[in-house]
């Protein structure tokens, strides 16, 4: 199979599996060895095993990190330093796109940047919402209390005597008077952790002082 064909039979699609291979020849054996020449001449992009996109030039679909992100490893929401970027809660861009998924903490590396997947148990897989990235793709994304639940739970994980002020000194979390206290409160009581209900009684106590 040429390129040119080929590349007719996935332009309309943001990525593809290896899996749709077997339907579109009868040789899956050659297609993979010209895929393996592809990635190398920087027609087909991997993004993981098994899974692919073309150049952009070649497709007729783009997307978001965001988007790559729900794709790459599903079920999966953005949270965590990526989300608190995305709603201006910190001030920093960040490097790596980061997500909670139920299943185990996984990561990849690609042509595209690191993505880092974070697991939390089932029962706690919750208060994400949809989004759209600026190409009209549908994403899921954690809500902005989540967001802060989330890097809570994950990120202050053995360190002690926290300071009331860590919140805007350390994290420099900063936009924080949008943040509903109640669905704060709300979402981590799911939890059941004495130090994250610490950790959030004392974020609205610093939430009360500057609303």
């Amino acid at each position: 199979m040429y390129y040119n064909e080929f590349r007719e039979k996935v332009k309309d699609y943001p990525f593809f599996r290896s899996n749709i291979f077997s339907h579109l020849t009868k040789n899956q054996n050659i297609l993979r060895s010209q895929i393996t020449g592809w990635v190398a001449k920087g027609y087909v992009i991997p993004l993981k095993r098994g899974l692919y996109t073309l150049r952009e030039d070649d497709r007729n679909n783009k997307f978001s990190l965001y988007f790559l992100a729900n794709n790459l490893y599903s079920p999966s929401y953005i949270s965590l330093e990526s989300a608190l970027s995305y709603y201006g809660l910190i001030p920093e861009k960040v490097v790596a796109i980061t997500s909670i998924s139920p299943k185990k903490t996984q990561r990849f590396e690609n042509y595209y940047g690191k993505f880092i997947y974070q697991h939390v148990k089932n029962a706690l897989y919750d208060d994400y919402v949809a989004a759209k990235d600026e190409f009209s793709n549908r994403f899921f994304i954690a809500s902005k209390e989540r967001a802060i639940i989330d890097f809570l739970y994950l990120r202050t994980r053995g360190i002690e005597n926290i300071e009331s002020d860590i919140f805007q000194s350390s994290y420099r979390m900063q936009n924080l008077e949008t943040i509903d206290v109640d669905k704060l409160k709300t979402i981590a009581e799911k939890f059941k952790q004495k130090k994250l209900d610490q950790l959030v009684k004392s974020l609205c106590s610093t939430l009360s002082k500057i609303k």
